[in-house]
């Protein structure tokens, strides 16, 4: 069925292979070649597939880490802005000492 000096399994039999062609004999010979091309594409293109869905979901996660630590610094700075005027509107509470001397050296 193969030349000899063809490897068995090579997707491409029909077409040059170390300087020799082989010719397929019949229709039924022309079609199992065609199916091994097909089925190679076929390998081919679920390899592509598989690296593709790989890459889209390493780029996703990125992504997510990012936004998660967008999202964390935003709620961080809110929350200081908050505590920061909450302590603004509280009185400074000093001791009578404090007054004193403050009242004493502002005269």
């Amino acid at each position: 069925m193969l030349a000899q000096n063809q490897p068995i399994g090579f997707p491409l039999d029909g077409i040059l292979n170390g300087g020799t062609t082989r010719i397929p004999l019949n229709r039924k010979e022309k079609l199992r070649e065609e199916l091994k091309i097909l089925e190679w594409h076929k390998m081919a293109n679920n390899a592509a597939i598989k690296t593709a869905i790989l890459q889209t979901k390493s780029n996703k996660q990125t992504i997510d880490s990012q936004n998660i630590t967008a999202t964390h610094k935003q709620d961080d700075i809110k929350w200081i802005k908050t505590v920061i005027q909450q302590e603004q509107i509280k009185p400074l509470e000093v001791s009578k000492d404090f007054v004193l001397e403050y009242e004493r050296r502002e005269k």
